[in-house]
């Protein structure tokens, strides 16, 4: 949301010099804290519509400032992403956005929209909050201390990003039958089975339970459970919700291909985590740390690493390991460890998002065990040098 009305009459009431610093993790400055009047029933009233053309139009009028009258502000949002060069992409969450007001005028509104074009979703809005992302921090910097001079010029909306957080209460359609509520509710299939079924033994002083120890979904679904292994083939077991067993067996490969790029993608994951303990071991004196196979499996030089490494070794400390600097080598853009690590990360991505054209559960087994695989990878990288990578 980019608008020179907006911005003016922010600015002229002073919303601008009204930032607060808030309670965060991280240091907040004045001028990094967020405007965020709330848009509700019970806060700021506003409308708001959209008719799947792109747009949502908002509309609100913001309280009065020293006996000023507020005057009605109409904001134009797009809720659809551009490249730079104006072409919007492909990929929309909110794609076909259309916004009606309940019919009780109460300040409830009903949005439809599909994700990305293939998951149609309905949800309710109640509220939404108006954002605001600085550009231009050095003229808002001047501008909080009262130090513009007329070189500076005047306000400009390309100083600013707005945009408009939507609270959605998304309503999600049941899958076979069963609905959020029944899976992930508090009396649910996801709490009853991850509960311990009370075992009863004849010890002479057990008392029977007073409850009954019963799934609260009476509902027929089928449950099932995999091993996922590490080297052997997936094990799995399914169960209809009587306990009769439906089908069990190893999983070894499955239809199409895909599955094989996720345990390349695993496998990577793994040679990237030895080197990455190899190059600690290394940097400790340990002149035969490396396995020279796992250089070849990801095309990295193995003589211009050994020449990287040899000068870094000042940055361990054997006898003071609190005094080890060997963490700065995570920011240095000379380890050829990040490459790698960014080249991972992109290819997570490409296989995420081609997953929407293979959404076979057998597949998705494989992709869980590369997951798990990346997981253990950005913890071995982001330890590395830390108080948790201490060597043994």
């Amino acid at each position: 949301m980019a608008d020179e009305t907006a911005v003016q009459y922010f600015n002229s009431y002073r919303l601008f010099l009204r930032k607060k610093e808030h309670v965060t993790f991280t240091p907040t400055t004045l001028i990094a804290a967020p405007i965020r009047p709330v848009l509700a029933n019970n806060g700021v009233k506003f409308g708001i519509s959209a008719k799947g053309d792109g747009y949502a139009y908002l509309n609100f009028s913001l309280p009065s400032l020293d006996g000023e009258t507020p005057k009605p502000t109409n904001i134009k949002c797009s809720y659809r992403k551009y490249y730079n060069n104006g072409t919007p992409r492909k990929s929309c969450y909110l794609d076909g956005l259309t916004i009606v007001e309940d019919t009780n005028k109460k300040g409830t509104y009903t949005c439809k929209y599909s994700i990305n074009g293939n998951h149609p979703q309905t949800a309710t809005l109640k509220e939404c909050f108006i954002r605001m992302s600085v550009r231009n921090t050095a003229w808002m910097k001047k501008h909080v201390e009262g130090t513009l001079t007329a070189a500076d010029g005047p306000i400009q909306a390309s100083y600013f990003d707005f945009y408009v957080d939507l609270s959605l209460g998304v309503s999600e359609e049941p899958i076979h039958n069963l609905t959020k509520a029944d899976v992930f509710g508090k009396k649910s299939l996801r709490s009853f089975y991850n509960s311990a079924y009370p075992e009863t033994k004849d010890l002479g002083l057990q008392t029977a339970s007073a409850e009954a120890f019963l799934c609260p979904v009476d509902k027929p679904h089928n449950l099932m459970g995999i091993d996922l292994g590490q080297r052997n083939p997936f094990a799995y077991c399914v169960k209809d919700n009587n306990g009769k067993l439906i089908a069990n067996g190893h999983l070894d490969g499955v239809s199409g291909d895909n599955y094989k790029t996720y345990i390349d993608f695993g496998n990577n994951c793994e040679v990237l985590i030895r080197i990455i303990k190899e190059t600690k071991n290394y940097l400790y004196g340990d002149d035969e740390a490396f396995d020279m196979e796992n250089f070849t499996k990801l095309g990295i030089n193995y003589e211009n690493y050994i020449k990287y490494l040899n000068t870094k070794r000042s940055l361990v400390n054997v006898d003071d390991q609190s005094k080890n600097q060997t963490h700065t080598m995570r920011m240095d853009k000379e380890w050829v460890i990040k490459e790698c690590m960014w080249q991972l990360r992109g290819q997570y991505t490409t296989l995420n998002v081609a997953r929407y054209d293979n959404p076979d559960w057998c597949q998705s087994l494989y992709w869980i065990d590369a997951i798990y695989r990346f997981i253990d990878l950005q913890k071995t990288f982001h330890n590395f040098g830390s108080y948790y990578d201490h060597k043994a």
